[in-house]
């Protein structure tokens, strides 16, 4: 039992780690994805580029305008799909422990299942055992009383015997006195 136990902690460790592993691998995908579109929306709305050079023919003030609203925009991106990320991760741990939960109380029926199983054979066994006994105690008894009756018909015989016997005796007496 407890190696089953151990087996299913095991499952659960991998399962959380695997769903762990998955939600970061997203989060990497959807943080470079943002960052390229981002560099890219930077290049387009005449931000320096990584070279220092403008790409868009804009004055230096236009380009200074326009920065702190399109950070701000990424940042609210960013926030919004870190936001989502958290939120699937939530849905997935709850959904691991639902999982979990699930199985475990698959794994404690199974137990009660056996549990009551093994009573009912116990008092199946008790029941035959009992029943075996019956059955020894009735032939003994059926024995021993054909036994007290063997020995009653001996009894009988031998008195009879006997009789028989002082029956005989005593006419050879007589017989024998004349």
């Amino acid at each position: 039992k407890s190696e089953e136990v151990r087996a299913h902690e095991l499952e659960e460790q991998k399962r959380a780690k695997q769903l762990c592993d998955e939600d970061r691998k997203r989060f990497k995908q959807l943080y470079d994805a943002e960052r390229e579109s981002g560099r890219i929306r930077r290049l387009r709305s005449g931000e320096r580029s990584q070279d220092g050079a403008y790409k868009v023919a804009q004055g230096k003030q236009q380009a200074k305008d326009h920065r702190p609203l399109a950070r701000r925009r990424e940042r609210e991106e960013q926030q919004a799909k870190d936001a989502q990320i958290v939120q699937n991760r939530k849905l997935a741990r709850q959904r691991a422990w639902q999982e979990q939960r699930d199985k475990d109380e698959q794994l404690l029926e199974c137990y009660r299942l056996a549990k009551l199983r093994d009573k009912e054979q116990r008092k199946l066994r008790v029941r035959q055992d009992e029943q075996r006994r019956r059955i020894t105690r009735a032939r003994n008894d059926s024995m021993t009383g054909a036994l007290l009756q063997h020995e009653a018909s001996i009894r009988t015989y031998d008195v009879e015997s006997l009789v028989g016997f002082n029956a005989r005796s005593a006419y050879r007496m007589t017989i024998d006195a004349k």
